[in-house]
């Protein structure tokens, strides 16, 4: 199902406004800066966690996040201003623990993953072919993708997720629990 005989899952939450997803953050002043990054290192056979990782980043274009974002991820500022590093540091961490492992994210966190190194003048330091799509693994087993978001797949298989969502990193063990009814 997974590529290698470990892999990693993984998500993210970036800096959001009411309606900023539907205008695509093209709003006066809106981007997409990472705020939080979560992923597990699971085994690709038995979808077993093996490892984890969560890191809050500290936008610096927008470094004060929207009520609406809190609201949205439970993230609040003082988290992000008390744990929260800078986004260079963060993408060294970051590559640190996705090593060479292929990499899976519910649609294309990677992309914003490339923003965010445009907007703070940093080489992308990751292979761009370790990155995959799981929503191919979902719709190879019948499940309309679309209808779904990370922390909700597991509504396909008629479950509620067991940890709260917009969280990257238990949107993370989400998806491996999506996986884990399909491997079933």
């Amino acid at each position: 199902m997974l590529k290698g005989s470990k892999a990693i899952i993984w998500d993210s939450e970036f800096t959001a406004w009411e309606g900023s997803m539907f205008r695509n953050w093209s709003g006066e002043g809106e981007h997409r800066e990472l705020v939080q990054i979560g992923a597990i290192l699971v085994d690709s056979e038995t979808l077993d966690e093996l490892d984890n990782f969560l890191i809050f980043i500290k936008p610096t274009i927008n470094p004060v996040v929207s009520k609406y974002f809190t609201d949205l991820t439970g993230i609040s500022q003082e988290q992000i201003d008390s744990q929260g590093v800078y986004f260079a540091k963060a993408m060294s961490l970051l590559k640190d623990f996705f090593n060479d492992f292929t990499c899976y994210s519910y649609g294309s966190d990677e992309r914003v993953l490339e923003e965010n190194c445009v907007m703070n003048e940093i080489s992308f330091p990751f292979d761009q072919g370790k990155f995959e799509d799981v929503r191919k693994i979902f719709q190879t087993a019948g499940i309309d993708t679309v209808r779904y978001q990370s922390g909700t797949i597991v509504k396909a298989f008629g479950k509620e997720p067991r940890v709260r969502g917009h969280d990257a990193l238990n949107d993370a063990r989400i998806i491996a629990d999506g996986l884990r009814f399909i491997k079933k």
